[in-house]
């Protein structure tokens, strides 16, 4: 069964051109297992396509006529743009019409529409933002990476769980482990929510 990814196609460096050409490299190289949805003003996404040739692959376009830019209030241009590729891309997914949501964009922006249009998930207070880094054997998950300016120590700890379930689920990791970034090894290093932090996360069943 095809995976259907609403795609911002006017979101980052270089768009909708770097973003279109991706699209179709990725469908080429799938194996039927994806389509691709391209969301943003559909005459500047088909200006784009028309440069390749995509005949036969599994993409659309959905027209979303507004763009936020990447030095705008993330808030404000959630609310005052809802015909943004951003706010029509994650509509889409609410709807049903995508399975997932990527975009290049505004990460406050992204961020703020995702709570806005989708919500948290009971018994999330904040969401967070994961990032990948490198390892000698493959690479690590770290949570969060600027979703959160200011996080409190049940914060960090809701992060340890959403980032072992994310690696279990989405990266069948079996038996992941969880680590706290943080100034030294010792549970009496670091600020008063680094150490707080650590006795909650000691305290969680199941995380490792």
């Amino acid at each position: 069964m095809a995976v259907r990814v609403a795609l911002d196609a006017v979101g980052g460096d270089h768009a909708p051109g770097v973003v279109v050409e991706g699209a179709i490299q990725a469908l080429q190289q799938s194996e039927g297992d994806l389509e691709v949805l391209l969301v943003g003003p559909e005459k500047m996404v088909r200006a784009a396509l028309a440069e390749h040739d995509h005949d036969g692959l599994a993409l659309d376009v959905l027209d979303a006529p507004e763009v936020i830019g990447m030095a705008e209030s993330p808030t404000t241009a959630v609310k005052n743009k809802t015909k943004s590729s951003i706010h029509v891309g994650i509509g889409a997914h609410k709807q049903g019409a995508a399975d997932a949501f990527a975009s290049a964009g505004n990460t406050g922006a992204v961020m703020a529409a995702s709570l806005f249009i989708l919500g948290r998930q009971t018994g999330v207070s904040r969401p967070a933002l994961p990032g990948y880094f490198p390892t000698t054997k493959s690479y690590s998950i770290v949570i969060d990476v600027g979703a959160n300016v200011d996080s409190k120590p049940e914060h960090l700890a809701q992060f340890a769980q959403m980032g072992q379930v994310y690696a279990e689920r989405v990266l069948h990791r079996e038996g992941a482990t969880v680590g706290l970034l943080n100034v030294g090894e010792e549970p009496g290093k670091g600020n008063d929510a680094a150490k707080a932090a650590y006795g909650l996360l000691s305290e969680i069943d199941g995380l490792n």
